[in-house]
């Protein structure tokens, strides 16, 4: 039996303030600019927020992750139960987004985590952090904001707004 969190099992407390889906991009920053061996207090903050349901730390992020960090991700979230897991329909549901709003790219296969995070969000009105920007006029493949924009989903562009709204701090537990 897995390990790994459903919806029902997020804390409820945490519910009333519309958790936080951490994208790849964010957690991949906090390992360039806050190393664990540096920033272990940042590091056992995240994970106490994740813990308590606040930020969301799903599968298919931690999939994307390597080295250090995917040993974290491991070690840490999953071994412990704070990983959450996207469901069957998450799955359909991204590529239903996919259709409608592509972004995809069906060459280098890159973005596919992407319409599962939003499919997540959407069904869970959870809110996402993403440093993604927005298409530009030129490209063909919207993008994580895009999509937010056009399902009614609230996304954080920057860290900061996911350390104001959920308490994450650098310095003390």
């Amino acid at each position: 039996m897995s390990k790994h969190q459903t919806y029902s099992s997020i804390p409820q407390k945490s519910l009333m303030n519309k958790p936080i889906i951490i994208d790849t991009n964010i957690l991949i920053g906090f390992e360039l600019w806050m190393p664990r061996r540096v920033h272990s207090i940042f590091w056992d903050n995240l994970e106490q927020k994740i813990s308590e349901g606040s930020i969301i730390l799903l599968d298919v992020v931690m999939d994307e992750t390597r080295g250090d960090l995917k040993k974290w991700c491991n070690d840490q979230i999953k071994q412990k139960g704070y990983l959450t897991s996207i469901s069957n329909q998450d799955r359909q549901r991204g590529y239903e987004i996919n259709n409608t709003y592509p972004i995809v790219d069906n060459v280098a296969m890159k973005s596919v985590v992407d319409t599962f995070i939003i499919a997540f969000a959407e069904r869970n009105q959870f809110m996402i952090c993403s440093r993604e920007s927005r298409k530009r006029p030129d490209e063909t493949l919207h993008k994580i904001p895009d999509v937010c924009d056009a399902l009614n989903i609230d996304i954080i562009s920057k860290p900061s707004g996911l350390y104001s709204r959920t308490g994450l701090n650098f310095d003390t537990k």
